[in-house]
């Protein structure tokens, strides 16, 4: 299995993301389907952001972005939105590949992400990649209504030692 990252064009990928934000099955894992940018039309965001569709077997899975790019550290975003994917990998190696150019292309020390306590998979996946929790919120209110806990996660560079 050979997940790609593709660059987002808008004019291109746009009808993906609005296909699976129809399906609504989304918000029950995560709050948002899209970077700030493309939810606010918000140019500033735009140049701090890379926004990438997860690309497996010939068609798009899902997607991922850095947001909120400093000199040091970025917020990563995931989700696979075929429910057939899930479970098999393809988090894991978008993830991986992302934040290889994290570190490696643009330099940062760290990724930081959110993610709802309740998304087991999710957190489960994160801890595999490196990422330790950094922070746990309560009585959150998402984007669809429910009620939870949330945790900050992290993973730092590792900076190789001469």
């Amino acid at each position: 299995m050979g997940v790609c990252l593709e660059l987002f064009n808008e004019s291109e990928h746009i009808k993906y993301i609005q296909g699976w934000e129809e399906k609504k099955e989304l918000y029950s894992f995560l709050s948002h389907t899209r970077p700030k940018y493309l939810r606010n039309n918000d140019e500033d965001a735009k140049v701090k952001t890379v926004f990438y569709l997860i690309w497996l077997s010939g068609k798009y899975v899902g997607a991922t972005w850095l947001e909120e790019i400093t000199d040091h550290d970025a917020k990563l975003s995931i989700y696979i939105a075929d429910p057939s994917c899930r479970g098999q990998g393809v988090g894991d190696q978008a993830i991986q590949v992302l934040v290889g150019k994290a570190f490696n292309e643009l330099n940062l020390n760290s990724v930081y992400l959110n993610v709802r306590c309740g998304n087991e998979r999710a957190v489960k996946c994160y801890k595999k990649n490196g990422f330790e929790i950094a922070e746990e919120y309560s009585n959150i209110v998402f984007s669809n209504g429910e009620v939870g806990g949330a945790y900050r996660m992290i993973l730092n560079r590792v900076k190789e030692l001469i």
